[in-house]
């Protein structure tokens, strides 16, 4: 897989676009999950080669929020799921300086606007 920011950032802008309320439910039960593995994939692997992830680091805060929000339960899964190098979901992404609790996702709420 090729890390193309400006493709990554389309695909989660369209997972934005529809209702949190139908993307993180049905979305999730359909295989948002494995698009969400991608691209924290691609992400944690570009951090690590350039760390230059800033625009795609804040669209997919800005997505996890309402996934956060939407589904905790789901979303609690996901960040202990083992996905990169024996580490966790959560643990990529606080290696790679992202919100992953409510606390950290309002303050970063408050930096970004």
């Amino acid at each position: 897989m090729s890390f193309t920011e400006s493709l990554w950032y389309s695909i989660l802008d369209v997972i934005a676009s529809f209702p949190d309320k139908v993307i993180y439910s049905i979305g999730w039960a359909i295989g948002l999950e494995t698009i969400f593995d991608s691209c924290l994939k691609l992400f944690a692997i570009q951090f690590d080669v350039s760390g230059d992830t800033q625009r795609l680091r804040k669209k997919f805060i800005s997505v996890f929020q309402g996934f956060r929000s939407c589904n905790n339960e789901a979303c609690n899964e996901w960040l202990g799921k083992l996905l990169l190098r024996g580490e966790s979901v959560k643990e990529i992404l606080i290696k790679c300086g992202m919100p992953v609790d409510d606390s950290e996702l309002s303050r970063e709420e408050v930096n970004t606007t």
